[in-house]
Parts: structure tokens; sequence; C-alpha cells
């Protein structure tokens, strides 16, 4: 148990990382103001266990990229979910696997 969430972790970390590198190399690109604007401000929601982890790395990323503002709470791994699939939240983390039925309802809210 302690590997698989310790791969869960690392799998969340290295998504969230990819995030923020798309961000911090969008910055430097032409785009839309419109759209420029929104990705300044990401929001981040789910698991406390991944919390600190999460907390840490967005700190980091304002640190070396100044205007962007990343929040990250907690709640746990549902109500993260939750916040994605209901488009609340930029990012969920989650310290377990999605259930078929959030599967179902992230794929029926992008489609």
């Amino acid at each position: 148990m302690a590997n698989k969430l310790k791969g869960y972790t690392l799998l969340t970390l290295f998504v969230i990382g990819f995030v923020f590198l798309e961000i911090g190399f969008s910055a430097g690109t032409p785009v839309l103001e419109s759209t420029h604007t929104a990705a300044q401000n990401i929001s981040v929601k789910g698991s406390d266990t991944i919390l600190p982890l999460a907390q840490a790395e967005a700190k980091e990323f304002m640190k070396e990229n100044s205007g962007k503002i990343i929040s990250v709470t907690g709640g746990g791994s549902t109500v993260g979910i939750k916040a994605f699939i209901n488009g609340t939240v930029n990012i969920a983390t989650a310290s377990r696997e999605m259930t078929s039925q959030e599967i179902k309802a992230a794929k029926s809210k992008r489609n």
C-alpha cells in the first residue's frame, strides 16, 4: 500500500509539475489577453495526504514565476475530483484511483 501511495504521490507531483511548466512557458508566447489572464491563477484542490507536497511545489513555482498565483487547498480526494469535474478547480489531487463513475462524469463534462 505504501508503494502504491508513493506512486500516486509521485504521479500527481509529476502532473502538477508539467502543468506549472507549461504555464511558465506560455508566459513568453503571444496569447490572447483573456487566456493569458486566466493562466495566471491556478486552483488545486484535493487529497489532504498530498496537500503539503502540492503546497511546497506551488510555493516554489510562484517564487520562480512572479505574477503566477497557485491556490492549493485540501478537503480530500473525492472533494478535489468533484471540483475538477464541476470545473471549479484546474487541478485535482488524489491519493486514490478515480472510480469508474468519476471517470465517466469527467469525460461527459469535457465532451
